[in-house]
């Protein structure tokens, strides 16, 4: 921290500091979208339904729900709906483990 010209303290941060940020954030998100996609097969698998059967209860593309059960995928919350609606499941579920 450094004093400005007000002085009220300021933060600086170097590029090394920036791109850890950077870096924590986005491995943040990854494993954010692992665990959603890993509750979604736990749920479709509980049910006994395949891929290809939720996607056509949710109105989605099979390989979507691939996408989002491997964590390759960031769902909008239109998506996140419809496969709540497709697994008779409140979204809680779908977000547990997720802090």
């Amino acid at each position: 921290m450094k004093e400005g010209k007000n002085g009220r303290s300021t933060l600086f941060l170097n590029s090394v500091e920036i791109m850890a940020i950077v870096y924590w954030s986005e491995m943040k998100r990854k494993a954010l979208l692992k665990i959603f996609g890993k509750n979604v097969r736990d749920a479709r698998r509980t049910q006994g339904l395949t891929q290809e059967e939720l996607a056509e209860k949710c109105d989605l593309d099979f390989r979507q729900i691939g996408f989002i059960e491997r964590g390759e995928n960031n769902p909008t919350l239109l998506t996140i709906h419809k496969i709540c609606n497709g697994l008779k499941s409140a979204v809680h579920h779908l977000f547990r483990q997720i802090k």
